[in-house]
């Protein structure tokens, strides 16, 4: 028979995300870390506070913008447009909830992740 992740002994799977988020944020620079708080302060109090939840974001867009020039200020631009858009577009509401159907679909279609 078919068994479940949990019935295989499959490490769940946002168990892997934050072991491996971890490790990518704890290489993090100098320079990329005060980049960072001089970006998160450029925004607004509800801005900082929802970006500095996940250390890892905020550092993946310190790097995605390490070739613009001014690096500082063309980070803190986006980072800017980055808080505004999430705002927006109810960016936190949306990744919390469950999509419309949600239970019936993985109960349709159970996927399964296989391998060492």
């Amino acid at each position: 028979g078919h068994r479940t992740m949990a019935e295989a002994g499959v490490v769940h799977h946002t168990e892997v995300v934050e072991k491996l988020a971890e490790e990518e944020a704890g290489g993090a620079t100098k320079e990329e870390i005060e980049i960072r708080e001089r970006a998160l302060a450029a925004l607004t109090p509800l801005q900082q506070e929802r970006m500095r939840k996940d250390h890892l974001d905020t550092l993946i867009i310190v790097r995605g913008y390490q070739t613009y020039k001014p690096r500082l200020d063309e980070t803190i631009k986006y980072f800017k447009k980055i808080a505004e858009w999430r705002e927006e577009s109810k960016y936190q509401e949306f990744l919390a909830a469950k999509l419309p159907h949600f239970d019936e679909f993985h109960r349709r279609w159970p996927n399964n992740v296989y391998g060492t």
